[in-house]
């Protein structure tokens, strides 16, 4: 369970970020619509016609629930749902209604806390205090409201709400990495660069901390940063992004979230229909959800590719790559958009990288015997034939192919 709530935050919250500031004007169309109403019905013209097949007969039973139990549960029950697949009007409408149905309850209040946030620092500030009202217990509010304060320039009470959420996580680097921006926004940048080196030094802090620690030691003393081992030497054990606090209330959102192979397959439909920006929209969900997954961000390089954007998805697949080295599918996908920008020798690299990590890795060595047949090196193109040969040996075209190449190379041998 302390997993599920560690690795739930990153997913929520990053799934509410994405929608933008179309998002944020629907959000208030809507809610002027029908957020504020008291209707104890929801129909389905309350939600967008082109759902997927799945997701409606979700909402549906959702709707019946309330119709037969009219309870906050029920109504956050919802709320939940449309979180997880971004209904954000349709959701702010159903906390609201849960909150008044359960005055008492935080959860719900907390919820239109993190979605309001986004659009209205004031609004999210008011729910958070509403909700440390009636329970003080959970680490992340704090946080977020020392946050949200110090981003509308009420430091004293930020500082003050970020100590508490320090004292509560034992420090989290989160909260030390928040503190020290504070302190960087109260003119103290030796008091902020103390309290990232000791985020850094927390064996819960991610790259996003490193890095954070040296932009800040780079805007004190640029010259200092070889003097600061704790960065320079950050060990690629790390996890790439910082677990979040727990936030036990956000968990029926957790268990709501589509399954990546189902958004996965979305997307690779999209992309069989040459539908390229709704692919990349879904891989770049993929990859927000799942960040130390390669697949999502190598998928969304192959659909930049497809789409014609290739230098951007060369230089994705170089991030790739590095941030993956023992990934032969990265390094495949790599060799091939180089070989399609012209550049065969980092082509060939890429390939040959490829295959010393996966020595049976078919698909590489057919790009390479491609590459090998149209620069004409003989040599190299026999050591693939048999290769391949040893990988396949039942293919008979393959076998006929080697068979030709042979033929023709003694024919020239011959000639000369």
């Amino acid at each position: 369970m302390k997993q599920t709530r560690i690795s739930f935050r990153s997913r929520s919250l990053q799934i509410l970020t994405a929608t933008g500031l179309a998002a944020t004007l629907v959000f208030y169309a809507s809610i002027r619509r029908w957020g504020h109403s008291e209707t104890t019905v929801v129909t389905a013209e309350m939600f967008p016609d082109n759902l997927p097949v799945g997701l409606k007969e979700d909402i549906s039973r959702a709707r019946q629930r309330i119709q037969r139990y009219p309870t906050a549960e029920s109504w956050g029950s919802l709320g939940e749902l449309c979180v997880a697949h971004k209904l954000l009007p349709q959701a702010e409408s159903c906390f609201r209604k849960a909150s008044i149905l359960a005055p008492d309850d935080p959860k719900w209040i907390y919820q239109m806390a993190v979605m309001a946030e986004k659009v209205d620092l004031v609004r999210a500030i008011e729910y958070y205090d509403k909700v440390l009202s009636l329970d003080r217990s959970v680490e992340a509010v704090h946080y977020h409201r020392g946050r949200a304060l110090a981003r509308i320039g009420r430091l004293d009470d930020a500082e003050q709400s970020l100590k508490t959420a320090g004292e509560m996580s034992q420090q989290h680097p989160l909260v030390l990495k928040a503190m020290a921006q504070l302190r960087m926004m109260q003119g103290d940048s030796d008091g902020a660069f103390v309290l990232i080196k000791k985020a850094v030094s927390d064996s819960r802090a991610g790259f996003d901390i490193v890095e954070e620690a040296k932009r800040l030691l780079i805007r004190q003393s640029p010259h200092d940063l070889t003097a600061a081992p704790s960065l320079a030497d950050a060990k690629s054990s790390r996890p790439q992004v910082t677990p979040p606090l727990p936030e036990p209330w956000m968990e029926g959102v957790a268990r709501r979230l589509p399954q990546m192979a189902e958004i996965a397959a979305q997307a690779s439909e999209f992309s069989s229909r040459q539908q390229h920006k709704a692919a990349l929209a879904l891989y770049e969900r993929l990859m927000r959800i799942e960040d130390r997954n390669s697949r999502a961000a190598t998928a969304h390089a192959v659909e930049l590719m497809n789409g014609g954007n290739v230098p951007q998805a060369l230089e994705e697949m170089k991030k790739v790559c590095k941030e993956f080295p023992q990934d032969a599918l990265a390094f495949r996908t790599r060799g091939a958009i180089e070989f399609r920008v012209g550049d065969i020798p980092a082509a060939i690299e890429s390939f040959d990288e490829a295959v010393q990590l996966k020595p049976d890795f078919v698909d590489v060595h057919r790009a390479l015997l491609l590459i090998f047949q149209l620069q004409k090196q003989t040599d190299r193109i026999e050591a693939q034939f048999r290769i391949l040969l040893a990988l396949l040996p039942a293919d008979e075209e393959l076998r006929e192919q080697f068979a030709t190449f042979q033929c023709d190379r003694g024919q020239q041998q011959d000639r000369n």
